[in-house]
């Protein structure tokens, strides 16, 4: 059967695609720190600015852009003008009717070929997207400015000194969705020195290794709290690369054993093994965090009480 299908099949003729035009511009967009995902306070501005480069510098032009977006009435570019003998210029993307709490994606292209290239090695387009989000700072009732992060996915996976450390940290609160926490930098040079060297005073050492970054928690419902996929804001050799945690619930990985953690006064706890760990050079592999069931963030204004 194969052999006669094949004896029947029509042969393709193959048509070239067309050239590159000759005097093509060679417009692109370099890469820039303004492409990819942005959460904006809804008081800062509401444009973003990008660069735009290109090959071909002689004479003076404007840049013709197309805008893909689902709500493409949202976005506003202003003009990509060249100046004759101009390699870069800048031009602002504005969303001024954005509405808090949306998430708005948008890609700007350069689709005519008399302004980029088509078989060009630099991309004639950019991608980003915006989400206008107002944080709270959580305090406490007693005054207290903040909570309490206990550790157990280092703990978990690398030999500490002091296995299950805490720290404390400042917590926000996402204004339009109640209990989205964001904990500010709990990975911080003092939480490192503190696991690996038992001692504060040693974070000096391990400034390098802290990025600095903020780490979402989900408890909008108390009864299925997780925390998403993403950084911890740290590195602990060149081999293994940014560290990774997620929950192990089907909202962030396929095959999970739906192991929520809980919000109860004011204390977030997680069970064993209900979180996982990944490092940037794992290949997408994930493995078990948590595993004593220390995990913990107690909320600015709470404690835990050792009822033993």
């Amino acid at each position: 059967l194969p052999l006669s299908l094949a004896s029947c099949a029509e042969e393709l003729e193959y048509t070239p695609g067309e050239p590159d035009l000759e005097n093509c511009y060679g417009v692109y967009f370099p890469e820039q720190e303004n492409s990819g995902a942005h959460q904006l306070d809804p008081s800062a501005p509401t444009s973003l600015t990008f660069t735009a480069s290109r090959l071909k510098s002689e004479g003076a032009i404007t840049v013709p852009v197309e805008v893909f977006s689902q709500t493409p009435e949202i976005f506003t570019v202003s003009a990509i003008e060249f100046a004759d003998g101009q390699e870069e210029t800048q031009f602002t993307v504005s969303f001024d009717a954005s509405e808090v709490g949306v998430n708005y994606e948008c890609t700007i292209e350069v689709t005519d070929p008399q302004y980029a290239l088509v078989y060009g090695s630099n991309p004639s387009y950019l991608n980003f997207s915006i989400t206008r989000i107002k944080w709270n700072k959580l305090v406490g009732e007693d005054g207290s400015q903040t909570g309490l992060w206990r550790d157990d996915i280092i703990s978990s996976n690398y030999n500490v000194v002091t296995p299950n450390a805490e720290i404390p940290v400042v917590v926000y609160e996402r204004d339009d969705m109640p209990g989205y926490y964001r904990v500010e930098n709990p990975y911080s040079a003092e939480m490192l020195a503190v696991l690996f060297a038992g001692d504060v005073s040693a974070a000096d050492q391990f400034a390098g290794n802290a990025l600095g970054a903020s780490f979402i928690v989900n408890a909008t419902n108390p009864n299925r709290v997780y925390i998403p996929y993403q950084p911890l804001g740290a590195i602990m050799s060149s081999s293994d690369g940014q560290l990774y945690a997620c929950s192990n619930v089907s909202e962030v990985v396929s095959n999970s054993s739906d192991l929520y953690g809980t919000l109860k006064d004011g204390i977030i706890e997680f069970p064993a093994q209900g979180l996982l760990f990944s490092f940037e050079n794992a290949g997408g592999a994930l493995y078990y965090a948590n595993n004593s069931g220390m995990t913990r963030l107690i909320l600015p204004g709470f404690r835990a009480y050792d009822y033993s």
